[in-house]
């Protein structure tokens, strides 16, 4: 969606209903209510991280690598007497706004598709109206099926336009219908009520869907949803829903990883190699189910790549238990074993990811393993590894040579419960010493009964007790009751010293409800402890702030930039309407303002700055601000209308190309940045040579063209930056094109950039590239930071009052709101 569509539901919203934000003395501005998709969104984006373990509780995990030369058949067999079968569990056919007939489908799948078993989910709503259709999809799935050759399944695909879709899979007459089950609710029910069926989270991407209220959890219908895509679309590298999985995990569900095509067309099993690889007694309908429900699969991208993963010899999918009490203290020895019949395909990497989404244990092939390891077909990984949590779970995460990678179903380490904490979260963003901090998460109580319940946060050694210093707790035992979930929140002050990095746990002690309803005492053994890290930083921060309120390139995007800034310490505000300016005071808050051009065409909101706005921001810019004025490609009004901005500010620097002067066009750009963080002017890195500095690369887009002749002329006012260099190159392109500036405008700078950096298409620009964005941000906030600091040392003067000729001039141009 364009940003300018977005802003014109976040204006409507606005004209309904605003909420009125103060934001310091003499400046205010306005948080408008956003659509309820585009909230959600925003919240998942700008949310605080999911909190880490303590790292010192994985740094001794290795993998112990074997060749398997000798040791696997060439079959399917592998460990535990299981043999595993590759299959479709997402696909239509004509029945519904695919092609073909379901006997089309199954015969082509196993003739041409090459498929052990296939599964037709076509779309629920299409088949209620045609009754014969869905009979006839049950007949052939029958015919079709031959115990040991092919299995087909059968299912249907319940939609909901918001909230998400889920295939239900179900051999019965009767199935799943959106009339009948109007919400995600209802259907978890539906399925909760039959044993026979089960479903699926089908393609679970935030940008097409709100994932069922960002996978809230609901502990009755944990059983009922079994898997989810991770790997979905009628494509090669399809495999691009990890984050969601990861979320799904976290919120609390027991889901399996699948890889689906969700293939419309006449190629099922020929759409994509991507596969669901299943661990399964026997290639039968009731074995394939039976494996399934026990979460024995994994998402491939690879058509045949066999992978085990197992823990203390409980296959992926089990869950095993913990005992109360440290989790630290208990050891979990894993096995991962990685074959694939074609010898080009060979094992590139593995990862072993926990809860919190890191990776604890990785092998990377390189030179330094043995020849015998480096010619191996297949690998066998062996680990031992303390779990950091009292709810843990871990997956397989490979990556073969050719690109291809594998997300197997996780394996759980549970303490015998039934209460868990899930979904830690802390916050403010960030969190300052002498000021409120929070944490918050969920109880989960997976039994029948009714559970009292004491949270408490502690800072502690070893969770034994030694130097245990309790920070919250909950002021009463709260009730849980069986099979569902309460928030919890925690409130503490963080003190001065407490900056840092701060390891806590969360600790969960569930006590037995006696008959009158009192809480018993709970013992020791009984508590569930969860690792919680969080960073507090100083009371106060350098603040940036970013315009929204111009239907500005990059609205409601800003998260990876206000990240960026939390990891180099600032902090940040985002300006979501006009600059309402009562005083230059009220810009002291501000170590620099941020906007990016103005998207003209459909805006509810305005794409020109008025007269009092650009005069406001001279004042702040002439008295020693820092201006950032961020390009991009495809809109020359906007530009035009941040030049403008640039001209009233008194800056010479242009974002649209001058006469003269050649747009670099859509080539690719470069950010130098220096083991000490900072920038330099750098033409990238020439044909056959490298480089020790980093290099970052930027998205594709019109760069910034600039006039050294203009920009370089002295000051003619014989004021003490008169002497000093004018602009400053920050930045060129790999063909000598600036792409960023800094240009000192009385005791302040105006900084011209080509592009943001931190959008979602430059991200990956530079993720092609194995760099990382961001790290530019964090250097110009260092370099901000420094031109500060001497701003604080040189002898005060007055400022020169803004161009308020130049800047009626460009007023009287076109209006383009």
């Amino acid at each position: 969606m364009r940003s300018g569509h977005v802003n014109g539901l976040v204006i409507l919203a606005l004209a309904l209903g605003m909420i009125g934000v103060t934001g310091g003395p003499g400046v205010h501005w306005a948080a408008a209510q956003e659509p309820p998709q585009q909230q959600q969104r925003r919240q998942q984006e700008q949310a605080p991280e999911r909190q880490q373990p303590p790292a010192a509780a994985s740094l001794a995990n290795q993998w112990v690598v074997s060749s398997l030369a000798g040791r696997l058949a060439t079959d399917r067999q592998g460990p535990a007497g299981l043999s595993v079968y590759f299959g479709d569990l997402h696909s239509h056919t004509g029945y519904s706004d695919g092609v073909g007939t379901p006997a089309d489908a199954y015969a082509y799948a196993r003739q041409q598709g090459g498929l052990d078993f296939l599964a037709l989910t076509d779309h629920g709503y299409m088949v209620t109206p045609t009754p014969a259709h869905w009979l006839d999809t049950l007949k052939e799935a029958d015919r079709f099926t031959e115990p040991g050759k092919f299995v087909a399944l059968t299912g249907v695909e319940w939609t909901n336009s918001s909230d998400g879709h889920i295939n239900v899979f179900t051999s019965r007459q009767e199935h799943p219908d959106r009339d009948q089950q109007p919400t995600y609710l209802s259907l978890y029910q539906y399925v909760k009520d039959r044993p026979d069926t089960f479903a699926e989270f089908n393609h679970p991407g935030f940008d097409i869907q709100r994932n069922w209220d960002a996978f809230a959890y609901y502990p009755w219908a944990d059983g009922a949803v079994v898997t989810l895509e991770v790997a979905s679309g009628p494509y090669p590298h399809n495999l691009k829903y990890e984050s969601s999985y990861q979320l799904a995990l976290a919120r609390g569900w027991h889901v399996a990883a699948v890889g689906v095509s969700d293939v419309h067309q006449w190629a099922w099993g020929t759409a994509t190699p991507s596969r669901t690889g299943v661990w399964a007694t026997a290639l039968t309908r009731p074995a394939l189910v039976e494996a399934i429900r026990a979460r024995r699969t994994y998402a491939s991208e690879d058509a045949n790549v066999r992978v085990w993963f197992s823990a203390d010899g409980q296959p992926l999918g089990s869950v095993l238990s913990l005992p109360y009490g440290d989790p630290r203290s208990t050891t979990i020895s894993f096995d991962a074993q990685i074959w694939d019949p074609d010898a080009q395909d060979r094992v590139r990497q593995v990862e072993l990811v926990d809860q919190s989404g890191q990776v604890v244990c990785a092998w990377r092939a390189g030179e330094q393993d043995s020849p015998a390891l480096q010619q191996a077909q297949g690998l066998e990984l062996q680990a031992t590894v303390h779990p950091t949590s009292s709810y843990a779970y871990w997956y397989l995460r490979v990556e073969q040579a050719d690109g291809d990678r594998v997300v197997t179903s996780p394996i759980w380490a549970q303490a015998p419960g039934p209460v868990f904490a899930h979904d830690l979260e802390s916050g403010p963003a960030p969190m300052k010493a002498t000021q409120p901090a929070w944490v918050q998460g969920s109880l989960v109580n997976l039994g029948s009964a009714d559970a009292q319940v004491r949270v408490e946060l502690v800072r502690a050694g070893g969770v034994q007790g030694a130097g245990e210093e309790l920070l919250a707790a909950s002021p009463t035992p709260l009730s849980v009751k069986g099979q569902e979930s309460v928030p919890f929140r925690l409130e503490w002050t963080p003190r001065l010293t407490d900056m840092g990095r701060q390891d806590l746990w969360v600790r969960v002690a569930t006590a037995a409800a006696s008959a009158d309803g009192a809480a018993g005492t709970a013992a020791a053994k009984q508590e569930g402890w969860y690792p919680l890290t969080v960073q507090v930083y100083p009371a106060t921060l350098p603040e940036l702030w970013i315009d929204e309120g111009h239907n500005n390139r990059g609205t409601g995007q800003s998260a990876p930039l206000q990240k960026a800034l939390l990891q180099a310490g600032w902090d940040s505000q985002v300006l979501s309407e006009g600059w309402q300016v009562e005083g230059p005071a009220a810009w002291d808050r501000a170590a620099a303002v941020w906007v990016g051009y103005p998207e003209s065409g459909f805006s509810l909101l305005p794409t020109t700055f008025s007269q009092a706005e650009m005069e406001a921001v001279a004042r702040y810019v002439q008295g020693g601000g820092v201006l950032i004025l961020a390009g991009g490609a495809g809109d020359e009004d906007g530009l035009a209308e941040l030049d403008r901005l640039g001209q009233a500010v008194g800056a010479h620097g242009r974002l649209s190309a001058l006469p003269g002067v050649q747009s670099a066009g859509a080539l690719a750009v470069w950010y130098r940045v220096d083991s000490a963080g900072s920038l330099e002017a750098s033409p990238g890195p020439q044909p056959g040579t490298t480089s020790a500095e980093q290099l970052v690369a930027v998205e594709k887009g019109l760069l910034m063209a600039v006039d050294a002749s203009v920009v370089q002329l002295p000051r003619a006012d014989g004021s003490p930056e008169a002497a000093e260099p004018r602009t400053q190159v920050l930045a060129v392109t790999e063909h000598d094109q600036v792409y960023a500036a800094a240009e000192p405008v009385g005791r302040g700078w105006v900084i011209w950039l080509g592009s943001a950096g931190w959008l979602g298409p430059e991200q990956s620009a530079g993720q092609e590239r194995g760099t990382d964005n961001l790290r530019f941000i964090k250097a110009l906030s260092q370099w901000i930071e420094r031109q500060r600091q001497r701003l604080q040392e040189r002898p005060q003067h007055q400022p020169e009052a803004p161009p308020q000729q130049q800047a009626v001039a460009h007023s009287q141009g076109v209006d383009r709101g």
